[in-house]
């Protein structure tokens, strides 16, 4: 029996990555909320860092119901843009274990 690999609209993971950036007001990041987000965006420009991809993978694995395979050596630390980003989530989607 085959698993269906769960996969994520890049307005899904838009939406994630406004949730992380929402909830973590003390960072003073509101101010980008206002802006247009697209998969060209930089992720610097949105002022998304290392904590916030680790907060971003375990929303991730909660709505999927899965582990992925997320450590400091995979190649999602490289990622510029939400384009780049979603693609690598992608793979670790793929990849993924059963939670």
């Amino acid at each position: 029996m085959a698993i269906a690999v769960p996969s994520i609209t890049n307005e899904e993971l838009i939406a994630l990555l406004r949730d992380v950036v929402a909830d973590n007001a003390a960072r003073n990041r509101q101010d980008l909320l206002q802006s247009a987000w697209s998969p060209t965006t930089s992720l610097d420009d949105i002022g998304f860092d290392s904590l916030d991809l680790v907060e971003l993978v375990f929303l991730i694995e909660d709505r999927f119901g899965v582990d992925l395979t997320f450590n400091a050596n995979t190649s999602i630390n490289d990622v510029k843009t939400i384009g780049d980003l979603h693609r690598e989530l992608d793979v670790l989607l793929a990849d993924r274990r059963p939670a």
